[in-house]
């Protein structure tokens, strides 16, 4: 599968090789997912990244981040276009008109708002998936091979 001028393999390819493995048939995708996001912000392949961008809704102060994320970039008020400054501090006071400007933190899967409703826009890194929401990776033997041993070693 060609994207972006990049040449990528399924997560299944890699998964499939390990499940022959007779003490790796219990691997999950879920273990292998979560065990490849870590091999690649071990290994840094910033060049497997893309920029993209989303809508997110929020209700009662968040909003669920799509899947594919890795880092955001920005976020802005998606109304005023104006940018949201990332949360500094521990604490958010309860009083916004010492601190009128919005603010956001991410939380696991979650973008955390200052403010209660609205709508923003980010632009975030990604990591390229697929149909399935599953990750796709770079087609490189060495990659590959070092990812393989990689999650044998975890799964062990």
């Amino acid at each position: 599968m060609v994207k972006d001028n990049i040449q990528y393999v399924k997560l299944e390819e890699v998964l499939s090789r390990l499940l022959r493995h007779p003490l790796l048939q219990e691997l999950s995708i879920e273990a292998a997912i979560q065990y490849t996001i870590d091999f690649i912000h071990i290994f840094g392949l910033p060049e497997m990244f893309q920029n993209k961008e989303a809508t997110l809704q929020i209700v009662n102060y968040r909003a669920k981040l799509p899947c594919d994320v890795i880092g955001i970039n920005q976020v802005k008020d998606a109304c005023s276009n104006i940018c949201i400054r990332s949360m500094t501090d521990t604490f958010e006071p309860s009083d916004n008109n010492y601190y009128p400007d919005k603010t956001y933190k991410v939380q696991n899967t979650m973008l955390i708002t200052s403010f209660k409703e609205g709508t923003v826009l980010i632009n975030y890194k990604a990591i390229p998936i697929d149909e399935d929401g599953y990750p796709l990776l770079i087609d490189n033997s060495n990659f590959l091979k070092a990812l393989e041993l990689y999650i044998k070693k975890e799964a062990f």
